[in-house]
């Protein structure tokens, strides 16, 4: 090997290092930014909370039943008449962490005092996450909040709901269980719905 063909082998042997650094930063970068979800997880999700682990079958015994709404562009809250509108402005913008709405959640409570799943029935959030993984906060206070992790699998997600609270006076609740299976394309209608009239089921 002459000394321009070295040459060329080290400058190819640099740039193949470097495009292998710079692609490796950008997926840890991206991880640790919580970039913003891929499109093919957006649909509308049936949600199951239990306080053990549990399946879609277990709807009539669970905590909590609803769905859970992702999006892959932004949900406009102006289609709220002016009250309503002002009301999950002003609760979303303790979850939004600075992006538009993306998803949105209507839930029902079937055993009070056991789970902060549903103490917001209807909300407006934002997901963020992987093409794996996603995190959805539902409410979030000054000293308390509420937040999904889940895993997504084709059409279903599996994952805890996990409260947490800063007062020392409040019982620290173990996760839920959190189980949803895909049953159309991303409706926010169905939030809308239910801020206007009330969650039915």
């Amino acid at each position: 090997m002459n000394k321009v063909e070295l040459r060329l082998h080290h400058w190819a042997f640099l740039a193949a290092l470097l495009l292998a650094v710079g692609v490796w930063s950008e997926s840890a970068y991206a991880q640790v930014r919580n970039v913003k979800p891929i499109h093919t997880s957006s649909g509308t999700y049936r949600l199951v909370f239990c306080k053990n682990a549990c399946t879609m079958a277990d709807s009539n015994t669970a905590i909590a039943v609803g769905y859970l709404v992702l999006s892959s562009t932004s949900i406009k809250l102006i289609k709220l008449p002016k009250k309503e509108r002002e009301y999950f402005s002003r609760l979303y913008k303790s979850v939004g962490r600075g992006l538009e709405p993306n998803a949105c959640f209507v839930l029902k409570e079937r055993h009070p005092g056991v789970s902060a799943s549903a103490a917001q029935p209807v909300g407006f959030t934002s997901w963020t996450g992987t093409q794996q993984s996603i995190e959805v906060p539902f409410f979030r206070a000054p000293d308390s909040g509420y937040t999904l992790y889940l895993k997504l699998n084709d059409n279903t997600i599996q994952g805890v709901g996990q409260f947490w609270s800063g007062n020392e006076g409040t019982v620290q609740l173990l996760p839920d269980s959190v189980v949803g299976q895909r049953v159309g394309a991303a409706n926010p209608e169905r939030c809308v719905n239910a801020a206007l009239h009330g969650v039915t089921e």
